[in-house]
Formats: C-alpha cells, sequence, structure tokens
C-alpha cells in the first residue's frame, strides 16, 4: 500500500454528481475526457465539494474513479493509463501504488534520465569517467595508494571516490 494521504472521499448528491459530469469535456471512450474546472498548477483537475457545511478540495481523476466504479481509492494513487493528469475519462485510469506508477512510467519511456553527467549536481562528465578508469593505477598496500590521490586532487575529489568509480561502485551506466 502506498504512503500517500489521501482524504477519503464524501458521499456525493445527485446534484454534486451531475455538476462534477458538467464540467467535463465528455466524449468518447477511447478518448480523453479533459476536466473544464479549476486545474491545479501540477496540472490535475480539482474539484471543491461542499460537505457538511465544509468545502474541501479533491483531485478530479479521483472523484471520476470514486463515481465510475463505486470504491474510494483511499491510501492508493489513481494513475492514468493516457498520461494525462487532467483526464478524467474512467476508462484511462487505473489503481496502483507508488511502485505501480513508476513501473508504468518507466515502461512508457516517460521517466527522466538523470543518471551521470545528466543529473543537475554531477561534478563529473563521462568523459571524465572514462579517463579516471582508464588511468587508475591501484596501490599494492594501504601505504602505496597507486595515482588515487593525484586523481583525486585533479578531480577535486575523494581518493574513495576514485576507488569507486575505478571499480564500477559509481557510475554504473557507463
Amino acid at each position: 500500500m502506498s504512503e500517500h494521504k489521501y482524504k477519503p472521499l464524501p458521499n456525493f448528491t445527485e446534484k454534486q454528481i451531475h455538476n462534477f459530469w458538467d464540467r467535463m469535456d465528455v466524449g468518447d471512450s477511447h478518448k480523453c475526457w479533459l476536466w473544464l474546472g479549476y486545474v491545479g498548477p501540477d496540472t490535475y483537475g480539482v474539484v471543491c465539494i461542499r460537505n457538511n457545511g465544509r468545502r474541501k478540495a479533491y483531485r478530479a481523476h479521483r472523484v471520476a474513479f470514486f463515481l465510475a466504479y463505486g470504491g474510494d481509492p483511499q491510501h492508493y494513487l489513481v494513475c492514468h493509463t493516457c498520461d494525462n493528469p487532467p483526464c478524467c475519462n474512467p476508462d484511462h485510469l487505473f489503481i496502483g501504488n507508488s511502485s505501480d506508477n513508476q513501473k508504468d512510467c518507466v515502461a512508457k519511456n516517460r521517466h527522466p534520465d538523470y543518471r551521470g553527467g545528466k543529473h543537475w549536481m554531477a561534478r563529473f562528465t563521462q568523459q571524465d569517467i572514462e579517463y579516471i578508469r582508464e588511468s587508475y593505477i591501484p596501490g599494492k598496500s594501504s601505504v602505496d595508494r597507486g595515482n588515487g590521490q593525484q586523481l583525486a586532487e585533479a578531480f577535486k575529489t575523494t581518493r574513495g571516490n576514485i576507488w569507486a568509480i575505478a571499480r564500477n561502485k559509481l557510475w554504473k551506466h557507463i
């Protein structure tokens, strides 16, 4: 089960259900049904529901799933097969946890590759790694450090990092 903490969905009145579906561009079942109400900065649709005198905001696609299938997704994510956050077409929605959502993202090649030099905090380039691996000479004892110290000084890092790079413990994808 996912660790997401979503508010339980309320019992909807007929009027609330009617108003909800009215704020959606409902079309063919294979096309996205776009939320026409408020869309948050994360591009997911948001619907406010008044329940017991208080207004609460809910993600529109979670409400669509609940109304279509009758079960509150509770602590689970409601994921999109279409990868379109404002879509509320129940045929495009499925229940999953964070792992399921990540696997879906990777399977569709939507997951950005931040490995190595593409990471915003990377201190090395691919060429640096290749150079370190080609030129690293290990020491014969704890006193003889090989050229690890010189490489560490040249790349402004630690001897441990040089050792880990040279032995494919870091930057394994290269």
